[in-house]
């Protein structure tokens, strides 16, 4: 590679509409500094390899200041780039039901955070990008993956018809050893939900030998569970409705029909 020299430097600083003034008057080597005297009117010291990396030559000062000053334009971009505030509660408060505290650029990113209240879990902080794809709090979303399909769905369906409900719902009255959750339960209507997987019509997940047993015994404790609480409704004038596994589709028909 052809070695370069002081009126090269000159050329490149130009391009790069460089302010400051090189004094120097030899060009030695890409690791060697060259001396400048800043737009400010102070001297400095810079190697050509660091200019070409960062395509400026300013003193210390300047340089910081041009930092502070990117760091609040990427600010106002980033604020600029906020969605509408309408937009914000209609996810917030219109699909998680929860309440809309506030919301800020996260220091030294272009990431939004929303700060919002749970009814169930207190106040909290997530990025928008994720609460428009959960339309869930964080805690109540880890609770939402360990339902059943169905389940999820249903919540859903609840959630965006402004259906008030108490999940995993339990009565003094109605218990075995502890007592026992129904799915759903709705205040408004005194109706009670359950959603009835095939655990409920048959032994599941039978393997081999030890297995065997196993699975027969948690079918037959569900089926046990299923009578009490069928009595249990029924005793206390309490409205049950039961959807099975292969209903799914008429789902919501059936709670609409029923409420």
């Amino acid at each position: 590679m052809k070695k370069l020299n002081i009126n090269q430097i000159k050329i490149y600083l130009n391009d790069i509409n460089c302010k400051s003034e090189l004094l120097s008057n030899e060009y030695v080597n890409a690791k060697t500094k060259l001396e400048f005297r800043c737009e400010c009117g102070k001297l400095f010291k810079r190697t050509y390899e660091s200019i070409k990396r960062s395509k400026k030559a300013k003193c210390a000062s300047c340089s910081h200041k041009g930092k502070i000053m990117s760091k609040e334009s990427k600010i106002k971009t980033s604020k600029a780039r906020m969605k509408p505030i309408e937009e914000v509660l209609k996810v917030v408060e219109g699909k998680m039901k929860c309440k809309y505290i506030d919301r800020y650029i996260k220091p030294g990113t272009r990431s939004t955070i929303i700060k919002f209240e749970c009814k169930k879990h207190g106040i909290q902080e997530a990025y928008w990008t994720n609460l428009v794809k959960r339309k869930s709090c964080p805690y109540c979303q880890k609770s939402f993956r360990g339902d059943s399909k169905m389940v999820r769905k249903l919540e859903q369906w609840f959630a965006d018809n402004n259906i008030y409900y108490e999940k995993e719902k339990k009565f003094e009255g109605c218990k075995d050893k502890r007592e026992l959750p129904f799915d759903f339960y709705i205040p408004s209507n005194n109706i009670l939900i359950e959603i009835d997987g095939e655990h409920h019509f048959r032994p599941m997940g039978v393997w081999k030998n030890k297995n065997e047993l196993r699975s027969s015994s948690n079918f037959e404790y569900t089926q046990y569970h299923d009578k009490l609480k069928n009595s249990f409704c029924k005793d206390n004038n309490i409205k049950l409705i039961r959807i099975p596994y292969y209903k799914e589709s008429e789902m919501f028909k059936i709670i609409r029909e029923a409420i």
